[in-house]
């Protein structure tokens, strides 16, 4: 019953993760579809969210929390697009593809290893 219980908590934290990763992209694309077309949105919201998206990385890595890790992920990337004439940010949009792969890696090695392990403690269980 506890693996049970530990497993239901897993998926919990997996579809919290995947529902703030969610919440923060629709956000950001709601807001771009209204301010489009403003003098605001030219310039200054494209860093402001690129910056954004990078300090949710950040504190996403720090804390280990891969939902704000993967929402500041696509944040950075999104609004990076639009700044895409810029050299440096063709730089960055490498970084972050790079980054896109390791996470997704490491997050089903996770999967993978926390799978494993239930399964392993269900099979001793059986014996």
């Amino acid at each position: 019953m506890i693996e049970l219980i530990s497993l239901y908590e897993w998926i919990w934290i997996v579809y919290t993760e995947i529902a703030i990763f969610v919440t923060i992209i629709i956000f950001s694309w709601l807001l771009d579809r209204w301010l489009r077309g403003k003098p605001l949105s030219a310039i200054v919201l494209p860093w402001l969210f690129t910056a954004l998206g990078c300090l949710l990385i950040g504190l996403g890595v720090r804390f280990q929390d891969g939902g704000i890790a993967t929402s500041g992920l696509a944040l950075a990337f999104y609004w990076s697009k639009r700044l895409r004439a810029i050299k440096e940010l063709k730089r960055l949009e490498e970084i972050l593809l790079i980054y896109v792969d390791s996470l997704g890696q490491a997050w089903m090695d996770e999967v993978i290893h926390v799978l494993q392990k239930h399964i392993e403690e269900y099979l001793k269980r059986e014996k």
